[in-house]
């Protein structure tokens, strides 16, 4: 074991031995190269550069499936932003060992096998959440998409409406339209009627001096007619009387 010193000078843990890997020269020349000095490999490189998982090296396993807790460390160093350190996995581990409450005198085995059920628990529970969350984003688009096709037929039965409305007020304005002409053509049947009516009666006042007149000529023609006859027998009487007295 190897004790990695921060920049402070202060011991900050204990982690498995690490190699020591001398530092490069630097441009100002050999009395800048500081050598023996401990660099900690990123958990995510720990792999590569050991050809073991650090998962193996801080339970002390041999053949056992470490990918569990790999991808878990890994996702939560990836979404949550944290340093890719293996400082970040102890932190982890160590709270999920409070979260299940690990005993320090356990096993190795016995806490990773916990760790190991714990993780595959949190990702049934967040699969099911995917799954209810994915679910409720289904009815809620459902119910997005029932409001927009309730919006559309009440908007489609607005318009629908405002045609029929303006059809309407349309026929209304041809109707009374028809109705102020056909007034207008009654009105103009009645004065022709009246005119009709008025020349009728002109005509029959017409006739009535026309008949009175005639009727006073028939009367006088007819006086004149008895005047006639009456001299005609006058004068056949005279002629009477002369035969005799012949």
């Amino acid at each position: 074991m190897a004790f990695i010193i921060d920049m402070d000078n202060e011991f900050t843990r204990a982690t498995p031995d690490l190699p020591i890997i001398p530092a490069e020269p630097s441009s100002g020349g050999g009395d800048n190269i500081r050598l023996g000095i401990q660099v900690e490999v990123p958990f995510t490189l720990y792999e590569s550069k050991y050809n073991k998982t650090y998962t193996e090296e801080y339970f002390n396993l041999e053949g056992q499936d470490t990918s569990p807790i790999e991808n878990y460390i890994r996702s939560r160093i990836e979404k949550q932003n944290l340093n890719d350190s293996l400082k970040t996995y102890d932190n982890l581990i160590n709270g999920i060992f409070d979260k299940i409450g690990v005993n320090e005198d356990e096993t190795q085995i016995s806490k990773f096998t916990k760790v190991v059920k714990y993780i595959q628990l949190l990702s049934r529970n967040k699969d099911k959440d995917e799954r209810y969350r994915d679910l409720i984003k289904k009815q809620r688009n459902e119910e997005t998409r029932r409001e927009e096709l309730k919006e559309k037929m009440l908007q489609s039965s607005l318009e629908k409406a405002k045609t029929e409305k303006e059809q309407m007020r349309l026929a209304n304005e041809k109707m009374k339209q028809r109705i102020s002409e056909m007034g207008i053509e009654n009105i103009q049947r009645l004065k022709k009627i009246e005119y009709n009516r008025k020349e009728l009666s002109e005509k029959i006042e017409m006739i009535k001096r026309e008949k009175e007149t005639m009727e006073k000529e028939n009367k006088k023609l007819i006086n004149n007619l008895e005047e006639i006859s009456d001299r005609e027998q006058i004068l056949i009487n005279k002629h009477n009387k002369l035969r005799e007295l012949i």
